[in-house]
This record gives structure tokens, C-alpha cells and sequence, in this order.
């Protein structure tokens, strides 16, 4: 019997040569081939068969003759003479995906979906927008980073190695109160609690990573939560997940840490609760507090935030979040884009220096490092300014719009595309440079090198756009092409 299963295994194997040779993945939609038992209701019913790892495994009556496996293959090695019988299997399961990064240890430059904390152990959400002092900022629960300015924020968190020598990365900025229940259930309204959220600064630009770990890029856009709405976050302790809005006004009372070692019942009120997509999966535990909630959003590489998780069920079955709309208003911060768009085409004003490095200080450096040289920066503002000056004419109208449209998508690409960050540089640069108010803007002579460097820009952008964008880009274009030798007023204005 051994002899026998060594031959099978040893034709088997040398057939796997020929097989990879027709392309399996193309023609069976494969996503793995190997060599194992073949299983039938969980037995293995022989001990060798060539297996066909599918994501999704279809009745063989719906699929064309030519894309069905074969239940087995007459094989002959060339110049042996012998005939074999390789036995298939197909065998359904997820496609594996590269494991290279561990939430829990130390990363660097710090993405969201990662642990960290300054109370405990928790997620790192990930970045947004302070909108009271236009800082990029990094978002989490209170119950994780505490209620106390100042205490150092560590990634990983000191439950998972962080050291306070070597693994801070800033501190925390400001956190949203909340009031305990007092006296006997049930709690009255006015002890209801909405969020539980804080948010903090780093220290340096380098540690930033404007994207969530097997999300993408973050915090870009927002979207309200629904019933039946899908949903994923990554979490330090679950990872990435799946799953689906089951109430978007859940209310509960929980144990919550107000200090160190100070547990008391908050109540919580219009919260989203969510649920596995795969039925008998954790989509919650322990460390996933802070954690953002998206919706998934094929058609756009910036998926929506609709809330931020800080509890769940102690056997994962479910999850609960904050409404981001809830976290937004009572910690004052908004969208990355927001601000950023805005703070980019003022640092190309910015006469004497490199745009670059403005647009770096102005959405990263500490306020202290930045306050010496900003009240002494005429252009600050500018680009509010022009913005209301387009909304004047049919075609400034449409450029801002453009720009409202897509806001989330052209900032991430200023951010993450280093061809695209330098194209747009080059053709702004020459309009912007120097400029203090409007009419410098607007009565900029546009000659043919700068034609050609902003149909530079549009190409570099479009290489990486989503559908909707490049098809707006060459809308937009096609507004703008061919003038030459004309003002920018005159261009827009008309």
C-alpha cells in the first residue's frame, strides 16, 4: 500500500508540471493548485489527488464543458510508456493573502487598524482632519487613549511590548467626556453618552501613514449607516473583517475605564451594532477598541468611515460603534480633505518655499514649530478666496464642483503618488507663486509651457484615478485645452 501511494504521489507530482503549463488559473478560475488527499464530506477518500483551490465552487451544469475540472486525467510521461489516473479535487476556500504585517508589533511609518494606546490596549482608528487648528491628527476611543491631555500615546500599546523610550509616537490632544450612570436602572436620558472617542498628535511627519491596514486610504470620506449596510474594519486583535449593520440605534450600558483601574457604567445611546458577514467568525474582541468602521465602495479607491467600534460581544458575535457623523461633531474633526486640498495650493503660493516642505508643515509639523513663520504667511487663505471667486462664472463653477466631487480622491493622490504630487507642483506652481490675492491669480498669463505642464498634471493623475475622476479629468480638459496666451480671468470668467 505504501509503494502505491509513493507512485501515485510521484506521478502526481511530475503531472503538476504539465498542468501549471495550461494555465489552471485562467481556465478554472483557480486560485491555488496542489497535492492532497481527496476529501468527500470531510473524509479522505483516496490519499492522492491533484487538488483545484477555488475561491467559489459551482455546479459543474453552469459552467461550459471546456472550464469544468476534470474528474481525472489519463497521463503518459514522455518516453516511459506508462499510462497514469491523476484523481482531481476541487476544494473551495478564501485565496491566501500575504500575513507580512503584524498589527500588533511596532510600525513604522503608523497606519490605522494597528495597536496602539495611551490607556491599555487598542486600535489605532486612523488619521483625520482637526478642524480647530487644521492639524492631522490621529483618532481613536477615550477608554484607549484616556481623558488626560498630554499622556504619551505608544504604538504598539505597552499590552502588546510598546516601551515609552522607544515606541511613542506623540500624545494625546483632546477627548470627548463622558457622564457615568447614577442611581438605579433604568438611566434617564440626560446620562446618555453617544461617543466614546479622543483624538491625538505625533510627533514627527515620518510617522504618518494616511491609510488603514487592508482598507486603504483614511479618513477621506464619511457615509451614514443603514440597515443592512456591509461593513469592514481592521482591528489589532480580529484584523481585517467583515460584516453587516444589524441596528443603527442600539443603546446599552457598559462597564467602561474612566482612569486606571477606575471602572464605571456609561450609557450609550444611537450607536450602530454589526454583525459576522460569515456566520461563526469574531467580527469583534478585546484590543479591537478604536478600530474605524467602513462601507466598502467598489467603485472608488476611498471607502467611507461610518463609525468608530469601541465594544462587542466577549465571543465576537457582534460589534458596536460609534455614528462617525456622532464622533465628527463632538471633537470637532472632519475628513482629511477638508482642510488638505485647501493647505496644498497654499503652500504653492508660498513665495521662498519649497511646496513640498510647506505643504508637509502645514498638515504635519507641531503647532509650535509652525506658529513662528505662519502669521507672517500673506497667502494663507488664498485658496478659499479663489474658490469663491470661481463660483462667479460657468466654468469656474464647474472647476470647483469638480474639486468638491472628488476631493477625497485628489488629495489621497497628492499624498500617496509622488508622480502626480510633482506634476501638479510643476503646473500650479507658476500660477500660485507669490500670489497674495485673487486678481494675482486670475490675471496670470498662460503661455504654452504652462499649457503642456498642466496636461502633465492630468495625465499623471489620471494613471491612478478611479473611473469617475479620469472621466471628469477629460471633461474638465477638454473645458481648458487649447488656450493660449489668455489670463487665467479670461479663461474662466470668460
Amino acid at each position: 500500500m505504501a509503494d502505491t501511494v509513493a507512485r501515485q504521489l510521484a506521478a502526481t507530482r511530475a503531472f503538476l508540471h504539465e498542468f501549471l503549463r495550461t494555465d489552471p488559473f485562467l481556465r478554472y478560475g483557480a486560485h491555488g493548485v496542489g497535492i492532497g488527499p481527496k476529501l468527500t464530506r470531510g473524509r479522505a477518500m483516496r490519499p492522492v489527488a491533484l487538488r483545484v483551490y477555488v475561491s467559489c465552487k459551482l455546479d459543474g451544469a453552469s459552467l461550459p464543458a471546456e472550464r469544468r475540472v476534470p474528474p481525472r486525467f489519463r497521463w503518459s510521461p514522455p518516453g516511459s510508456g506508462d499510462t497514469h489516473t491523476i484523481v482531481t479535487d476541487v476544494v473551495e476556500s478564501p485565496p491566501a493573502r500575504a500575513q507580512a504585517v503584524d498589527p500588533e508589533s511596532r510600525i513604522r511609518p503608523v497606519p490605522g487598524g494597528v495597536s496602539g494606546s495611551a490607556m491599555g490596549s487598542g486600535t489605532l482608528g486612523g488619521w483625520v482632519w482637526d478642524a480647530l487648528d487644521d492639524f492631522i491628527v490621529i483618532l481613536s476611543n477615550a477608554h484607549v487613549f484616556g481623558y488626560a491631555p498630554g499622556e504619551p500615546i505608544l504604538q504598539p500599546a505597552k499590552t502588546d511590548g510598546g516601551q515609552l523610550a522607544t515606541d511613542r509616537i506623540g500624545e494625546v490632544k483632546r477627548s470627548v467626556a463622558v457622564t457615568p450612570v447614577e442611581g438605579p436602572s433604568p438611566w434617564p436620558l440626560d446620562q446618555c453618552n453617544f461617543v466614546d472617542a479622543s483624538i491625538g498628535t505625533v510627533s514627527s511627519s515620518d510617522l504618518y501613514n494616511l491609510t488603514v491596514l487592508e482598507i486603504g486610504p483614511a479618513v477621506y470620506a464619511t457615509a451614514v449607516a443603514a440597515l443592512g449596510m456591509p461593513i469592514e474594519k481592521s482591528g489589532q486583535t480580529t484584523g481585517h473583517v467583515q460584516g453587516v449593520v444589524d441596528d443603527v440605534a442600539y443603546a446599552m450600558a457598559i462597564q467602561t475605564p474612566l482612569a486606571p483601574g477606575n471602572w464605571q457604567t456609561v450609557a450609550y445611546c444611537d450607536l450602530i451594532r454589526y454583525v459576522p458577514a460569515q456566520s461563526g467568525t469574531a467580527v469583534s474582541l478585546d484590543g479591537d477598541s478604536g478600530a474605524l468602521v467602513f462601507t466598502p465602495d467598489p467603485g472608488s479607491v476611498i471607502n467611507p468611515a461610518v463609525g468608530l467600534h469601541f465594544a462587542g460581544a466577549v465571543n465576537g458575535s457582534y460589534g458596536v460603534a460609534c455614528k462617525i457623523q456622532n464622533v465628527f461633531a463632538a471633537l470637532d474633526v472632519d475628513v482629511l480633505c477638508a482642510g488638505g486640498f485647501v493647505a496644498f495650493l497654499d503652500a504653492l503660493a508660498d513665495e521662498g518655499r519649497d511646496a513640498g516642505a510647506a505643504f508637509a508643515s502645514t498638515l504635519f509639523e507641531p503647532r509650535a514649530r509652525r506658529s513662528s513663520w505662519r502669521t507672517l504667511r500673506l497667502p494663507a487663505g488664498l485658496a478659499r478666496d479663489v474658490q469663491q471667486r470661481l463660483r462667479a462664472s460657468e466654468v469656474g463653477r464647474e472647476i470647483v464642483a469638480f474639486v468638491d466631487r472628488h476631493r477625497a480622491e485628489l488629495l489621497w493622490t497628492l499624498v500617496a503618488n509622488g508622480d502626480a504630487r510633482r506634476a501638479a507642483v510643476a503646473a500650479l506652481r507658476p500660477i500660485l507663486r507669490g500670489a497674495t490675492t485673487t486678481n494675482g491669480v486670475f490675471g496670470y498669463v498662460l503661455r504654452a509651457d504652462d499649457h503642456d505642464r498642466v496636461g502633465r498634471a492630468f495625465d499623471a493623475a489620471s494613471k491612478s484615478a478611479s473611473k469617475a475622476l479620469a472621466a471628469d479629468i477629460r471633461r474638465l480638459r477638454r473645458k481648458l485645452d487649447g488656450r493660449i496666451d489668455d489670463t487665467v480671468g479670461a479663461i474662466i470668467e470668460g
